[in-house]
C-alpha cells in the first residue's frame, strides 16, 4: 500500500501518464481497501461477539443477583409476623448493606408478588411473605386492626364464584386477593 500511494504521488505529470499505469494503481487501493473493510469487518464481529458475551454474562450475573435479592427479602418478611412496608424492609436490610436503595427492594418485591411467593396487602400498603401453598388459589387475608397480625387461608372454594362474578360484567381479572379487617382472637378477648 505505501508503494503504490508513494508511485501515484510522485509521477510529476500525472495526466499524462499511461492508462495502464492508472489501472494499476487503481487495482491495488481496490484490492488494499477491500482488505481493509474485510479487516475492520472482522473486528467489529469480534468486538460484536465479546460486547454480546459479556452481555449475556451480565444478564445472567444480574439475574442470580435479582434471585439472591429477592431471597434476603423473603427472609426478612419470613423474620417477622407483622405486615412489614418496602422501608422498613429495607431499614431492615441496611443493617447488612448500607448502599442498598428503596428501587432495589420494590424490584424484589414485585417480583416476589408476581411468583405468589409474597403478597401485597393493598389496604394497608404492606407485604407478606406467603404461608399456604396455592398455585390457583385465593389467598384470603385476615388483617387484624389492632396488633396487625395477619393470617393467611386457602380461599379455592371462593374461586368459582369470584369468576361468576367477573364475568356477568365481562371483567377479566389477574388475580384475587381477599383481604379481611378486624380483630384477631388474641384482640377480641
Amino acid at each position: 500500500m505505501g508503494h503504490t500511494f508513494y508511485r501515484a504521488r510522485v509521477t510529476k505529470n500525472y495526466f499524462k501518464t499511461s492508462f495502464s499505469e492508472h489501472y494499476e494503481t487503481y487495482i491495488l487501493y481496490n484490492r488494499t481497501f477491500v482488505g481493509v473493510f474485510v479487516l475492520l469487518e472482522i473486528c467489529f464481529k469480534l468486538l460484536f461477539y465479546k460486547v454480546t458475551n459479556t452481555t449475556n454474562c451480565k444478564e445472567k450475573l444480574m439475574r442470580k443477583q435479582a434471585a439472591m435479592r429477592q431471597s434476603d427479602v423473603l427472609g426478612v418478611l419470613h423474620g417477622h409476623a407483622k405486615p412489614m412496608t418496602a422501608y422498613a424492609i429495607l431499614d431492615q436490610m441496611k443493617r447488612d448493606e448500607p448502599d442498598l436503595a428503596a428501587p432495589t427492594v420494590y424490584r424484589a418485591l414485585a417480583a416476589l408478588t408476581d411468583q405468589g411467593r409474597a403478597h401485597k396487602l393493598e389496604s394497608i400498603k404492606a407485604f407478606v411473605p406467603c404461608r399456604c401453598d396455592h398455585d390457583a388459589a385465593v389467598p384470603v387475608l385476615e388483617i387484624c386492626e389492632d396488633c396487625g397480625a395477619v393470617e393467611e387461608h386457602d380461599g379455592t372454594q371462593l374461586l368459582s364464584e369470584l369468576y361468576s362474578i367477573s364475568s356477568q360484567s365481562s371483567f377479566h381479572a389477574t388475580r384475587h386477593i381477599v383481604e379481611i379487617h378486624g380483630l384477631c382472637v388474641c384482640c377480641s378477648n
